[in-house]
Parts: C-alpha cells; sequence; structure tokens
C-alpha cells in the first residue's frame, strides 16, 4: 500500500501566479495550461484538495459560472479570479497539487542541502586524512578554524554555514552551476529601498523610472523594460551579501561572506598555522566574495524593471512592475541596446 501523500507538505493554489503569470502569459504543467486543467478538472467532477483539512472536495460543474471564468482567463485578470468563487470555495481553499506545479516544501533547497551534505563529508575525510581535530580555512581575506557545518534555518540570505565547536564561522549564498547566469536576481528594489532610505542612487533610479512610465500612465507597457547600473556601494553589496552587510570582519546570516555556485572544493596552500594546515574554499563555477570589488559583464549589479501584472510596488507606485536589483545578464539584449531604456 502507498503512503499516503502529506499535502501539509504543499502550499496552496495562487491566482496571482499559479495560473497566469505576472507577464499575463498561462501556467504550463507539462505543456498544458494550468486554466485548462483547472476547467478539466470542474468539468470532469475531478476533487480539489482542501488546504484546510487535505481532504478532497469535488466542485460541481452547477456552482460554477464557467463563462465568467472563461472570460477571467480570456482578459488575464488575476484579480478576479482570487475573489472567484468555485461553489463555496476561492482558489487558494485548494492545494496546490503537482497538476498545478506543486511540490513538498524543501524540494528547492535540495541543490544546497545536497552540496551541504557532500561539502561537509569531503570536509570530515579531510580532516580525518591530516590527522587533526580541525582545518583551518580560508575564504577571502578571513582565515578560520573549521571542523563542521550546518544548514542555516529560514530564508536568509546564507543557505549553510560552516562551523568551529558548534559555532557559525562562515556564512555561504550557495545556487547550483551549470545556468547561463548562477544568481537570477540579488534582491527586490522595495527591500533595498528600505534597507537604504538615504541613497541618492535609488532615488534618482525611481525618479526617473516614474518619469518614464509616466508616458504610459504610471504602468508598464510591453517592450519597455528599463535599467541603469547600481552605482551606490552600499546598495548593491546589500543585495549580494544581505541587508545587514558591513566591512569588517564581523559576518552573519545576512551578511554573509561570499556567493558560490556548483561543488566546493578545499585548495591546499601548502602551509600551516599553529602546525594545522591551511585550506582555501573555491566554488565550481561564480564565485562572488565579501570584500571583491564590483562585479562586472553578466553578474554587474542593476536596477532592474520588468513586467509583472498586478503589482505596484510600494515606494515606486508604477503598476504592473516587478523592480529589482538583478545581473546585467538579466536584462534582455533588446533592452541593453536601447539607449532610451538605459534611464
Amino acid at each position: 500500500m502507498e503512503a499516503a501523500v502529506d499535502y501539509k507538505q504543499y502550499g496552496k493554489l495562487d491566482a496571482m501566479k499559479d495560473i497566469i503569470d505576472s507577464r499575463g502569459n498561462d501556467k504550463l504543467t507539462k505543456k498544458i495550461p494550468r486554466r485548462t486543467i483547472l476547467k478539466n478538472k470542474i468539468t470532469g467532477g475531478d476533487p480539489f484538495i482542501l488546504a484546510s483539512n487535505g481532504k478532497p472536495a469535488v466542485i460541481k460543474q452547477t456552482e460554477v459560472n464557467l463563462d465568467e471564468l472563461e472570460k477571467i482567463f480570456k482578459d488575464k485578470d488575476r484579480k478576479a479570479l482570487r475573489t472567484f468563487k468555485f461553489g463555496k470555495y476561492s482558489l487558494s481553499d485548494f492545494v496546490k497539487t503537482p497538476e498545478f506545479g506543486g511540490t513538498p516544501r524543501g524540494k528547492f533547497t535540495a541543490i544546497e542541502d545536497a552540496e551541504l551534505k557532500r561539502a561537509n563529508e569531503t570536509l570530515q575525510n579531510l580532516i580525518a586524512k591530516e590527522a587533526v581535530p580541525f582545518i583551518y580555512l580560508k575564504i577571502g581575506k578571513r582565515i578560520e578554524k573549521v571542523d563542521g557545518m550546518r544548514t542555516e534555518k529560514g530564508t536568509p540570505k546564507s543557505d549553510f554555514n560552516y562551523t568551529y565547536q558548534g559555532n557559525d564561522v562562515f556564512f555561504i549564498s550557495h545556487k547550483a552551476y551549470g545556468k547561463k547566469i548562477a544568481f537570477q536576481q540579488y534582491g527586490g528594489m522595495p527591500e533595498a529601498m528600505k534597507f537604504n532610505p538615504n541613497s541618492a542612487d535609488i532615488k534618482s533610479f525611481v525618479k526617473a523610472a516614474q518619469k518614464y512610465y509616466s508616458q504610459f500612465g504610471g504602468k508598464f507597457k510591453d517592450g519597455h523594460e528599463v535599467y541603469r547600473t547600481v552605482k551606490d556601494d552600499e546598495v548593491w553589496r546589500k543585495g549580494l551579501f544581505g541587508r545587514e552587510y558591513k566591512k569588517g570582519n564581523s559576518r552573519n546570516a545576512q551578511n554573509v561572506d561570499g556567493l558560490f555556485s556548483g561543488v566546493l572544493s578545499y585548495k591546499n596552500l601548502n602551509r600551516k598555522k599553529e602546525n594545522i594546515p591551511v585550506f582555501e574554499l573555491k566554488g565550481q563555477g561564480v564565485t562572488i566574495l565579501h570584500d571583491d570589488p564590483k562585479p562586472t559583464g553578466i553578474y554587474e549589479p542593476v536596477y532592474f524593471i520588468r513586467k509583472e501584472v498586478g503589482k505596484k510596488p510600494k515606494g515606486l507606485e508604477i503598476r504592473d512592475i516587478r523592480a529589482l536589483i538583478a545581473p546585467k545578464g538579466l536584462v534582455s539584449g533588446p533592452t541593453l541596446r536601447d539607449p532610451e531604456r538605459n534611464i
């Protein structure tokens, strides 16, 4: 007998992102539009799973205004979908099951969890091979005693930490290797504005963005993404290394030692400290360290505004946008080639 599915490990359906995306496009599961899957469950009498208790609920076709639902899909009206009634339920009353792209919580930390396990096993083997109780590990300018690793709880900038005698000594932000751009965004503009309230650089970009989109009634228009290089050192460093970034040697989960991608390795520096060998942490792909100069090329930090229907970020007051601090490589070629969109 198969084990019962624990639906508590799945999230709820979200009308703002699970059926139609922020750009007004259909979300797909195995190339099938999820709005089609949604309608077919109703017309076919297939049960939804209730988020409140994990029990199935069949929504009768007579309980749903399918014509109104079809109009919502045609208009790509995510706000109307959020309040639309499926009998006595709203979409958010249902579990985001696999046919809607649902996955158990923690799946998307699997890459970090696997690398943590592998890197820690390598570390322990290294300590055993050297016949020492710990090693000295170098990351950037800092060298610390290290004898273990642990995962970081919640969603801070750090994914996992190196430890010594149970105390955190290094904080690592880690991404998978193999993608064209390892880091898809550095942070959100609203958060950057919150933690850099006096930044003239941010204020200048926001003012320019508001002026640019005023020609379209204060909202996004297709084909009009805009960007600008981040000049304020504090802004881009907080975006990359955490909102509590500061110069010096202190570190925490919101002020990490660096951004690493892919398999982590330990380079023997062929020197010892107090008769203990010193190793340097290396990443398989791109690595950006706490004290490095500003990245260039595709990883150069830029302010970036793109389409996201239904969003109006606080402080920008422009409709249907998502505002980011992002790697320059995330900006499309046509946008980069248009000087009017480098605002």
